[in-house]
């Protein structure tokens, strides 16, 4: 089963710990729930970027992200309004909150 989300991301800045670049089409990170905290200690799922909708100025905007083929998140993380953090190894990229979430 396919799983997909698209989630409201604010991208952090370089100076916050995050990039100096924006993300890009085909990006991959780790996702997090910021109320799992502990869970993510012991697993961790990949994203990849499908699509971004993002405001340069204000590093926000919206994104698709899919997880990789073999992921099977529990379905107490796959909720509207869930908040997530997306991460590049243990630094944070981006936060934000779930809108959708699509399985195929």
């Amino acid at each position: 089963m396919k799983i997909s989300l698209v989630a409201d991301i604010e991208w952090m800045k370089n100076e916050h710990g995050g990039r100096r670049e924006l993300p890009i089409n085909g990006q991959r990170a780790t996702i997090r729930w910021q109320r799992y905290i502990q869970d993510w200690l012991s697993t961790a799922w990949d994203v990849e970027i499908l699509e971004l909708d993002i405001e340069a100025n204000t590093r926000c905007g919206t994104a698709r992200l899919k997880f990789s083929e073999d992921a099977s998140p529990d379905s107490k993380y796959l909720k509207q309004g869930e908040l997530i953090e997306l991460l590049d190894a243990y630094r944070v990229i981006g936060v934000g909150k779930i809108i959708s979430i699509a399985t195929d």
